[in-house]
């Protein structure tokens, strides 16, 4: 199906190809049943192709789902397909490190992630309860302030996945 319409919008045109597909329509009924082509017309709106080859070509491609492929353009995106590459971004370094605490504060937070901007002082502290906590800190901190162009850590395990 993808194939005949491309090939009615290259050879012939819009025009040409909006009567193309005014014959598959025909061709075919709403449900998954499939009718019997009109192989002439189609000919005629495939330039002329040998009735073999049409035959052929309709045989290879599926009758289905034509309501569906018939809207162009195929899908409209209204957000982004990768949303996680839309963040602003923070032009300064930041440093984290892990902080660890004797005793338990609320919630059960025992450590604590640090991020500080070295040029604009810019500090945030995101409490954790376990030191494996930490990705999940540094995608909140993209997530609230943006991703920064550098950070730097003291190459903790945590930090290096290593």
């Amino acid at each position: 199906k993808f194939f005949v319409q491309t090939l009615c919008m290259i050879a012939c045109g819009n025009a040409i190809y909006q009567g193309c597909a005014n014959v598959m329509e025909k061709a075919t009924s709403a449900s998954t049943a499939i009718k019997e082509h009109d192989y002439e017309k189609l000919q005629m709106l495939l330039g002329w192709l040998p009735l073999k080859v049409v035959k052929r070509t309709l045989g290879c491609t599926t009758q289905l789902a034509m309501r569906s492929l018939m809207q162009l353009p195929f899908r409209q995106h209204h957000k982004s397909r990768t949303p996680q590459l839309n963040v602003p971004r923070l032009a300064e370094t930041f440093a984290t490190d892990t902080l660890f605490s004797s005793e338990p504060g609320l919630g059960g937070v025992t450590c604590a992630q640090l991020f500080v901007g070295t040029s604009s002082k810019l500090t945030k502290v995101f409490g954790m309860k376990t030191e494996n906590e930490g990705p999940d800190a540094f995608e909140d901190f993209i997530q609230d302030n943006g991703a920064p162009y550098v950070l730097r850590s003291d190459n903790a395990k945590m930090q290096t996945g290593v």
